[in-house]
């Protein structure tokens, strides 16, 4: 534990934990039902990256991730 982070605890601070800024920014990507509709139509994942505006790799995490 960080200084930091111990001196948060000892005030009763509770630490708040950072959203990442692409989970927000691509919410398409977290909709199975969106995501599978385009795979299932034959999109590539350099289409879809390109339609969303993302990494060809960050389209490939969502497409492996469960769920």
């Amino acid at each position: 534990m960080s200084a930091v982070s111990a001196a948060l605890e000892a005030a009763g601070i509770p630490r708040v934990r950072a959203r990442r800024h692409h989970e927000d920014k691509y919410p398409q990507l977290r909709d199975r039902a969106w995501l599978t509709e385009r795979i299932q139509a034959r999109h590539t994942r350099r289409e879809i990256a390109v339609e969303l505006g993302c990494s060809i790799e960050f389209v490939a995490q969502r497409i492996r991730k469960p769920g």
